[in-house]
């Protein structure tokens, strides 16, 4: 994709300040099913109309918040392979938009599609959590248990178990 002069020097690195990844970090992490609108409509406001005609910045907000879904569903546990299957690859995805409604509703249903994915993955967290007390009431009295290998038990790394494993036993 070609960028015109003055679509350039519209979207200046400085005004990239309307973009709060942690704002979608927090919603991937603790939002629901179809609170994905609100989070997408409220940041297209605080950017604005006019700055959003930047082909260039729709693209980086686009690229942006898809690599913020992909590094959350691989810190949960969803496989890359399991996550492009979901919401489709990067390069597939980003260069498809011309609209600002094209954007908007791909970005929804990317978070939505993400707020699914760990809702799957909450349920088999469970499971997760409940395998590792049989493996800690079983491998207790060896010297060499850690958290690390309870985690290792259940193929969780280890600060993704102490998160899950506070979440379900609030300890």
């Amino acid at each position: 994709m070609i960028f015109s002069g003055s679509e350039m020097t519209d979207a200046h690195v400085s005004d990239l300040n309307w973009i709060d990844k942690s704002e979608i970090e927090t919603f991937l992490h603790i939002g629901t099913t179809g609170g994905a609108k609100r989070v997408i409509e409220d940041l297209f406001t605080r950017i604005g109309n006019d700055q959003l005609k930047s082909s260039l910045l729709r693209i980086y907000i686009i690229t942006d918040i898809y690599l913020t879904a992909k590094m959350f569903a691989e810190s949960i546990g969803i496989s890359k392979e399991r996550f492009i299957e979901a919401v489709g690859d990067a390069d597939a995805v980003i260069y498809q938009f011309r609209t600002l409604e094209s954007i908007k509703t791909y970005l929804i249903d990317l978070l939505e599609k993400s707020i699914e994915m760990r809702n799957m993955r909450t349920d088999t967290s469970k499971s997760a959590i409940n395998q590792a007390k049989s493996y800690i009431a079983e491998h207790f009295h060896e010297p060499d248990i850690s958290l690390g290998s309870v985690a290792a038990s259940v193929n969780i790394c280890v600060p993704y178990f102490c998160i899950l494993f506070k979440k379900e036993l609030g300890e």
